[in-house]
């Protein structure tokens, strides 16, 4: 995703995408952009990392608002010249540069799936504190008529326990009264197939109720499909709620009537180029751009 965007829009500078899981990386580029985890990489150690010539760049993930490089230890972030930070709402400092989650960008959006009552949809793995029930139970609430869809697919890294899918899904139709037509799907789609999804969307909700590092990247095919967007108050969503607020201060239908000039601020901000911008900034503040 980042590649693709710094890729896209590279101007005064050429990328070569490596994948490798051993320490020997090639050496004679004038910079490297790391995408290091403590979990994923190990065997990218603070040595192997300092031996290699040039700017040496981290991608930094996992994120807490008050610690960006929390899994991190201290020789690993004394090896790296500079962190991208996917957080736009990070500080900036001598070395991290906040970057957004480049966006996709996605020709053919459909219609609403129903012109004539609201369209309410949400999406996710089948994993904790999604709270999809509570999004069922504040349509039951706010509409005298709806249709709810909630795409749950399955997952290759989370699982595909079908007790926890059971309760869930059993979760949501508890809270289904008249009026709420409940559709639940399994199907797994790829970004450009899932923004079409959340396009045919009145308002697509995710009320999330989690404590985790990290952004949550589940809003970003909705603010791709251009549709009204609602968040709860969740720390997760915190990039979003400086453009469009949070759920309950704002009811849904408030946020169907307010909520789509925010999304248009966020599609404009997180537009790949912005990436590209940051990487071209890191470059320049080091002397490899622009001289």
């Amino acid at each position: 995703m980042l590649y693709r965007a710094l890729s896209d829009y590279a101007e005064g500078y050429e990328l070569a995408y490596i994948e490798t899981s051993t320490s020997d990386i090639p050496h004679g580029y004038d910079f490297y952009i790391i995408n290091w985890h403590c979990l994923t990489t190990p065997y990218l150690s603070a040595d192997c990392i300092k031996s290699l010539p040039g700017i040496k760049i981290s991608i930094v993930l996992e994120v807490f608002p008050d610690g960006e490089l929390a899994f991190m230890g201290y020789d690993i972030i004394n090896a790296f010249d500079a962190f991208m930070v996917l957080d736009p709402t990070s500080s900036r400092t001598a070395n991290r540069y906040p970057c957004p989650r480049p966006l996709e960008i996605v020709d053919g959006l459909l219609p609403l799936l129903n012109e004539s009552i609201p369209v309410i949809g949400s999406f996710g793995f089948a994993t904790n504190d999604k709270c999809f029930d509570e999004i069922v139970r504040a349509c039951r609430r706010e509409f005298e008529s709806c249709i709810v869809r909630v795409n749950i697919p399955p997952a290759t890294y989370v699982g595909n326990d079908r007790g926890r899918f059971a309760d869930i899904r059993n979760a949501m139709r508890a809270e289904v009264g008249p009026g709420v037509d409940l559709r639940i799907t399994e199907d797994y789609m790829d970004k450009p197939a899932l923004i079409r999804w959340c396009s045919q969307n009145t308002i697509n909700v995710f009320l999330y109720n989690r404590k985790m590092a990290g952004l949550a990247a589940v809003t970003d095919q909705a603010i791709s499909s251009g549709r009204p967007l609602a968040v709860s108050a969740c720390d997760t969503f915190r990039h979003v709620h400086p453009y469009i607020g949070s759920y309950p201060d704002k009811s849904l239908s408030e946020l169907i009537a307010s909520s789509v000039d925010g999304v248009r601020r966020m599609q404009e901000d997180w537009h790949p180029r912005k990436s590209a911008d940051v990487l071209k900034q890191i470059l320049s503040d080091r002397g490899l751009y622009g001289n």
